[in-house]
């Protein structure tokens, strides 16, 4: 699962059982800062702001969208299809630019899209000769736009709008 997370934003999944096992890790691709809250003081204050246990919901809820959205693409897509859509998903983080920053190395994002980075490549030059993208170092522009879209098909791929600045 990918999430960007920009200032202010929240990610991860509140862990509210203590003995629970985090699944999910998180890496910084620029100097960050990060602010952690216990379980014991997270359920105190859930108690005490019934926002924030509506805001945690709303994220929980989003975070389980998105993970089933990725599960089912991985089981039913080929990887052109799961490529379209993880550029989509960058491009919407990014106000649809159609130029996107890649944060990540081709390794990790073979990983995430489930291919090799052999078979990852293949796929990109592919795209890149069909008019889809362009790739430059680490950036990918999206060509067509609607082609991206039309091989990407997840049904709604665009993200729950949250307001991840209100989280607290």
């Amino acid at each position: 699962m990918l999430k960007l997370v920009r200032p202010y934003e929240a990610f991860g999944l509140p862990l509210l059982q203590k003995d629970q096992l985090r699944l999910m890790g998180a890496a910084a691709y620029q100097d960050s800062m990060i602010l952690s809250i216990g379980c014991d003081y997270l359920i105190k204050a859930m108690r005490s702001i019934p926002q924030l246990t509506l805001n945690l919901y709303s994220e929980t809820s989003t975070n389980a969208r998105v993970l089933l959205l990725h599960t089912r693409s991985l089981m039913t897509s080929n990887l052109s299809a799961r490529l379209a859509f993880v550029f989509l998903f960058l491009a919407h983080k990014q106000q649809n630019a159609d130029e996107i920053e890649m944060p990540i190395h081709q390794a990790e994002l073979a990983s995430w899209v489930g291919a090799s980075r052999g078979r990852l490549n293949r796929t990109l030059s592919e795209m890149q000769k069909s008019g889809l993208i362009q790739v430059e170092d680490n950036r990918i522009l999206l060509i067509d736009r609607s082609a991206l879209e039309r091989i990407a098909n997840p049904g709604d791929w665009r993200p729950a709008v949250t307001n991840s600045t209100d989280f607290l």
